[in-house]
């Protein structure tokens, strides 16, 4: 299965980060998600819906932990999602959707995404791909890094999904 080490945190200066980061990193693009969230026994579901129609079925665990932490991910690239989400709804309850617009960046082999989600404000998402020769502590050593580059501070870390701060209303 493959796996990264994400951290997630609230930014405070969304444009001053996006400023760095195109300093820094190569913009890739700017996509518009909406993510819902199903009731399942073990780890978490979301169908992820662009608006070009296109959606993408992501299985994922990972402990709601602040700092550096693994995850490991399936990703099914879904050409109906109309479809889906209706199967997916007959098999397991939704807990909700949570829209955002991302601006996806790429650092070597770290993804950084700067979030603006509906209801919630701006974060930042760093995912240090690991590699199958990779060290899961050497990818937390290069998501650290690049936390501090950034200037992220540890109170500004989060530890759950977007989804999960909407339900608690953090």
């Amino acid at each position: 299965m493959p796996s990264n080490i994400e951290i997630k945190a609230r930014i405070r200066d969304y444009q001053t980060l996006q400023n760095q980061l195109n300093h820094i990193a190569e913009f890739r693009e700017t996509l518009y998600q909406k993510d819902s969230f199903y009731v399942i026994p073990a780890g978490r579901l979301k169908l992820r819906e662009f608006t070009n129609y296109s959606s993408e079925l992501i299985y994922y665990r990972r402990r709601n932990e602040s700092g550096p932490k693994l995850s490991d991910y399936q990703r099914i690239v879904l050409s109906d999602s109309d479809y889906f989400r209706e199967v997916l709804g007959l098999l397991y309850p939704i807990k909700g959707s949570i829209s955002k617009v991302r601006k996806l960046f790429k650092y070597k082999n770290t993804r950084i995404h700067l979030d603006q989600v509906d209801g919630l404000g701006d974060f930042l998402e760093i995912e240090v791909v690991l590699q199958p020769d990779m060290d899961p502590d050497t990818g937390k050593r290069e998501a650290s890094q690049l936390k501090r580059l950034l200037g992220i501070r540890n109170r500004d870390l989060v530890r759950g999904s977007y989804f999960d701060l909407l339900i608690s209303g953090k």
